[in-house]
C-alpha cells in the first residue's frame, strides 16, 4: 500500500503538472485500487479554489522540512506530541490544511467538528484603514470608496485597485512650485486596527502595505531634499526610486533606504525589526547625523533594540515577509506567537488552558485569506488538543 505521504507528492506533482510517466503510473495504480481512492483525488482536483491556489506554489520539500524539524528544540513536558508534530509539516497544512483534512477523511477521521464549523464564522481581515487628514478630518477608507479626495491646497487621492494612491503634484511653474513646498508641510496619517490591512502608494510613486494595528504618517507631498515618514507596527515598503534619501522612523530606530524593498516591525516592545528583501538599507538608532549607520544586505534581519543596541543577522525571509503577500508562514513557532497573529488578523480572542499550552511548536505555511478552521482543525489533530468556539473566543485545551 502507497504510504499518505507519498500520494501527497504525487497529487502535488499532478496538480502543478511536473508528474513523470513513471509517477503517472503509480498515482493512476493507486487511482485503480479503490473507489475511495478515486473519490479523494476527485475531491481535490475538483475542488476549483484549491486547485488554482495550489499550481502557483514551488513544490514543498518535506525531506527538509522534516529534517530541519528533527533539529528543533521540543520542550521535555510535550514530548509525547513529537511525532503528531510531524504532520504540520507535510504538503498539506502547507496548503492551508487543504489536502490534510481530505487525507484525514480517507482514513476515517472525522476532520470538521461542530466547533470547526463554528470557526468558518470567523473570517480573515479586510481591507479597511482610518486616513487623518488636516484639521484632525477623518476618512474610513476601503475598496468600495470612490470619491477624489482634496487632501492639501491642490493635492488630491484617489482609490485605484484597492490602493490610496497620492496623485504627484504637476510643478510647472513658480505659483506650483510654492504650493508644493507649503504642501510638503501637511501631514496624513494612515491607520489600520484588528483585522484590518491597506495598501498606499505615496506621492513619489512608493508603494507601502500596511498590516493590521499599523499607523503610518507621511507628508503628502516630499520636499526636495528627503523623504521621511513615520511607522508604529508594521509594514511592507517598495520604495521609488529617487535621488532624495527615503527614511522610516520608528520609536527605536531609523531606517534609511537606498532603492529597496523591505519590511519594518515595531510590534514587539522597544524593538524595532527590519528584513531587507532585495537593495539596500541601513539601520541606526536614532535620526543624529551622528548615529552609526549599520549597513544590512538582502536576507538579513537588522533589530534595534531601545534606541540603542542593533544587531544584524542572515536568516529565512519567508516567516517575516509572507504575510505581505498573503501567507503565513510559521518557522518553529511557539503556539502562543501563532494564536498572537491569528488574534488581531481574524479579531477574535485566544484562550489557553492550560496556558502551558503557549510553548508547543509548529511550522506551517497558510493561506492568510482563508478561513481560520483548517487552521485550528490541523492544530487540533496534530496535538490532539481541543478547540472549543465561543463566539469570537477561541480555547485551546489540553486533552490531557
Amino acid at each position: 500500500m502507497i504510504e499518505n505521504k507519498r500520494i501527497e507528492e504525487l497529487i502535488s506533482k499532478y496538480l502543478l503538472g511536473s508528474l513523470n510517466d513513471e509517477e503517472g503510473n503509480e498515482l493512476n495504480n493507486w487511482l485503480r485500487a479503490s473507489e475511495v481512492n478515486e473519490s479523494l483525488f476527485d475531491n481535490i482536483c475538483n475542488n476549483n479554489n484549491f486547485s488554482k491556489r495550489y499550481k502557483v506554489y514551488e513544490e514543498a520539500n518535506t525531506s527538509k522540512a522534516w529534517k530541519r524539524f528533527k533539529q528543533v528544540y521540543v520542550y521535555p513536558q510535550y514530548r509525547q506530541y513529537f511525532y503528531r508534530y510531524a504532520a504540520i509539516l507535510l504538503i498539506p497544512i502547507m496548503l492551508a490544511g487543504g489536502l490534510w483534512i481530505l487525507s484525514k477523511k480517507y482514513e476515517g477521521i472525522p476532520a470538521v467538528t461542530e466547533s470547526m464549523k463554528k470557526a468558518n464564522t470567523i473570517i480573515p481581515g479586510v481591507s479597511k484603514a482610518l486616513l487623518t487628514l488636516t484639521g484632525n478630518k477623518k476618512m474610513l477608507l476601503n475598496p468600495n470608496t470612490r470619491s477624489t479626495i482634496n487632501i492639501g491646497i491642490s493635492a488630491t487621492a484617489v482609490m485605484k485597485n484597492d490602493t490610496l494612491v497620492y496623485l504627484p503634484i504637476k510643478e510647472k511653474n513658480q505659483t506650483i512650485n510654492n504650493v508644493a513646498e507649503q504642501e510638503s508641510k501637511i501631514q496624513n496619517t494612515l491607520g489600520t486596527h484588528s483585522g484590518n490591512e491597506f495598501w498606499v502608494t505615496l506621492e513619489d510613486g512608493t508603494k507601502i502595505h500596511l498590516n493590521y494595528n499599523t499607523s503610518l504618517r507621511y507628508p503628502i507631498h516630499f520636499g526636495s531634499d528627503h523623504r521621511t515618514v513615520y511607522l508604529n507596527g508594521e509594514a511592507y515598503f517598495s520604495i521609488a526610486k529617487d535621488s532624495r534619501p527615503f527614511y522610516v522612523v520608528t520609536e527605536n530606530g531609523v531606517v534609511r533606504d537606498y532603492g529597496t524593498e523591505f519590511n519594518v516591525n515595531t510590534f514587539r516592545p522597544s524593538k524595532t525589526e527590519v528584513v531587507l528583501v532585495k537593495g539596500k538599507v541601513s539601520i541606526a538608532a536614532t535620526a543624529n547625523s551622528e548615529s552609526k549607520e549599520f549597513f544590512m544586505k538582502p536576507g538579513q534581519l537588522g533589530c534595534v533594540e531601545n534606541s540603542a543596541e542593533i544587531k544584524i543577522k542572515s536568516i529565512d525571509m519567508e516567516s517575516y515577509i509572507s504575510w505581505n503577500s498573503g501567507r503565513f508562514v510559521f518557522n518553529d513557532s511557539s503556539l502562543g506567537d501563532i494564536m498572537e497573529t491569528m488574534k488581531h488578523w481574524y479579531s477574535m480572542d485566544v484562550e489557553f488552558e492550560p496556558e502551558s499550552l503557549r510553548h508547543l511548536h509548529f511550522t506551517g505555511n497558510v493561506d492568510r485569506y482563508g478561513s481560520i478552521a483548517p487552521i485550528l482543525n490541523a492544530i487540533a489533530q496534530t496535538t490532539n488538543l481541543q478547540i472549543a468556539i465561543k463566539g469570537r473566543k477561541v480555547i485551546i485545551k489540553s486533552s490531557y
